[in-house]
């Protein structure tokens, strides 16, 4: 139980971590967009950066699930 708890804490320092690091990129990235196409850009590289780190901790959890089996 005690590791579950660790590792779950792990699992969203990481996120914090990939999250601010997504902003900041695509912060830089927007930057040279106009500012018709700044706000959509924004959005959309925050919603695919959110999707890819929901697939891939699913990917994790389902390697992590392989050694139980």
């Amino acid at each position: 139980m005690f590791d579950s708890i660790v590792t779950l804490c792990l699992l969203i320092g990481l996120e914090l971590v990939l999250g601010v690091d997504n902003i900041l990129v695509i912060s830089i990235l927007v930057g040279r967009l106009t500012e018709k196409k700044r706000e959509l850009a924004r959005i959309l590289g925050l919603v695919a950066a959110l999707v890819t780190q929901i697939l891939m901790l699913l990917l994790f959890l389902e390697l992590a699930g392989l050694q139980n089996r």
